[in-house]
């Protein structure tokens, strides 16, 4: 198949060695003949709006990871959109943050690899549920903080997976999330940078064995966090695009200092600094 600009987005530049990806604009795509119950795939769409419109489907159709009426017999690590056969579809992406892979496959080869997709996200997310029921238990028989604020942390991070991932929003209890959409995700995965830091603070003693690096995970990891959160779900500013990237910033700056002030209080005899530095590294 072959895919080209019809509509350049001076924002974009397609890399050539990569025709595959797409990225905010209007594009159109010529399958080529033969494939078996073609299926046109837009990976991890995360942020985008896909809009996809032609001879080549049935109807006009647009998507996004947050509906709740995409076909079910999927999984959302794609957004699917079937094909007539081999004729030209028009394409437009909207709110795209990164480039997105497309593909066109047969419907058979789709269901094969997204049947491996499911068992992975399905283990992953095992695994993080009994995390977190198992110190959960250790906390309600001991009481010590610091369990609840680890299967906070796990319980977070698996939530923050399933909507990634979108699953959260075709599963009842959690699809109510779909309404907060992107900066939902965003949310969460903040939430679950602070649970960490404050599970570090607890567990690895950081506050007396290293106090200035400290207070610096705490500003950076906590209270910096908390005050950008309070500017996301407020009305003022009105665009929220600027999120992102300063979550990432302080994300990798928390990240940064965890690691040396671990470092530093495991050299200064905290054993669980130690062990605590592996397991984030």
């Amino acid at each position: 198949w072959a895919l080209w600009n019809a509509n350049p987005d001076p924002d974009f530049v397609a890399d050539p060695s990569k025709p595959t990806a797409i990225g905010n604009g209007r594009w159109r795509l010529q399958p080529a003949a033969g494939i078996d119950q073609p299926l046109l795939l837009v990976y991890h769409p995360y942020s985008a709006r896909v809009s996809v419109q032609g001879a080549g489907v049935a109807a006009p159709t647009t998507q996004t990871l947050f509906d709740r009426d995409l076909d079910p017999q999927y999984s959302r690590h794609a957004l699917v959109f079937p094909l007539l056969g081999d004729a030209p579809v028009d394409i437009e992406v909207e709110g795209a943050r990164y480039p997105l892979q497309v593909a066109v496959v047969p419907r058979t080869r789709h269901i094969a690899h997204d049947l491996t997709q499911v068992r992975i996200l399905l283990l992953s997310v095992g695994v993080l549920v009994g995390v977190s029921l198992t110190v959960l238990l250790f906390w309600a028989m001991l009481r010590e903080r610091v369990y609840l604020l680890y299967a906070a942390t796990m319980a977070l991070q698996m939530l923050f997976l399933l909507c990634s991932y979108g699953e959260a929003y075709a599963l009842p209890g959690l699809r109510a999330l779909a309404v907060f959409g992107a900066p939902g995700i965003w949310f969460i995965a903040t939430l679950s940078t602070m649970a960490a830091v404050w599970m570090l603070q607890d567990y690895a003693g950081l506050r007396s064995r290293v106090p200035r690096l400290s207070l610096a995970m705490r500003w950076a990891g906590i209270y910096i966090p908390a005050m950008v959160l309070l500017l996301l779900i407020s009305p003022w500013p009105a665009r929220k695009d600027w999120f992102p990237n300063v979550g990432n910033a302080l994300f990798l700056i928390t990240n940064l200092l965890a690691i040396v002030a671990l470092y530093k209080a495991w050299r200064r005899g905290g054993r669980h600094a130690g062990f605590i530095l592996i397991a984030w590294v």
